[in-house]
């Protein structure tokens, strides 16, 4: 199913974490600042702001066309917020970008963090890459930001993979949403429901398992969820 032919729930989740991640971005730049301050840095504290955690949050969610709609919206509102700035614009939607690629297939609660590390290298690398071509250029930089700003953007998709592991259970009791992370805690051995049907149908447990695991075979062979 397209973006467009979300439903009324889709939509109102959209905007409101749309609106949620716009609304902490504004409300934590500030201290942000302060922070880089206490360590002399005169910029980059843009570059600690965790934008991939809406993305994660939406793929999981929603999927991936919903995904790269929020990344796209997000970057284009936040380089508007920071005095216009093509560079965080172009940083923001590549780390989100990256965020969404990596959780394809997210199956276990540590792939998140994997996730956050990737995302936190690509953005990191990006922001290496353009103070480089800065140098070459002759361009008066500041070398502690040069150096500082690919390492705030690192901590930034480690922190957006910790803040998602913390809010998808959350949102999935609030919104009704049943992500891949919730269907493996629900099959665990430990479930009481499992655990009385491998206990008194042991047959019928047995051949729900088969045919979960040809149904799952199947559904990675096609690319499904």
């Amino acid at each position: 199913r397209g973006f467009w032919n979300i439903s009324l729930k889709d939509g109102f989740f959209f905007m409101l974490i749309t609106l949620f991640t716009l609304a902490c971005t504004k409300i934590v730049q500030p201290y942000l600042v302060e922070f880089c301050y206490i360590f002399q840095l005169k910029s980059g504290a843009q570059y600690l702001i965790p934008v991939a955690t809406g993305a994660m949050i939406i793929h999981l969610m929603m999927g991936k066309d919903a995904g790269y709609t929020y990344a796209l919206v997000l970057s284009l509102i936040v380089g508007f917020m920071f005095e216009r700035s093509f560079v965080f614009t172009v940083w923001s939607f590549i780390v989100n970008a990256a965020a969404i690629q990596s959780l394809r297939s997210c199956k276990v609660r540590s792939e998140l963090f994997k996730a956050g590390a990737w995302t936190g290298a690509v953005g990191a690398l990006f922001l290496l890459s353009f103070n480089l071509v800065e140098f070459i250029g002759f361009k008066n930089i500041d070398w502690t930001s040069m150096a500082a700003e690919p390492v705030l953007a690192f901590i930034s998709g480690l922190a957006a993979a910790i803040i998602t592991s913390t809010l998808v259970p959350y949102i999935e009791s609030v919104f009704g949403y049943t992500t891949s992370l919730k269907l493996l805690e629900l099959s665990s051995f430990n479930h009481p429901l499992l655990h009385t049907l491998m206990m008194k149908a042991p047959g019928t447990y047995h051949h729900s398992i088969i045919v979960g695991s040809l149904a799952e075979i199947a559904a990675d062979k096609i690319n499904a969820n």
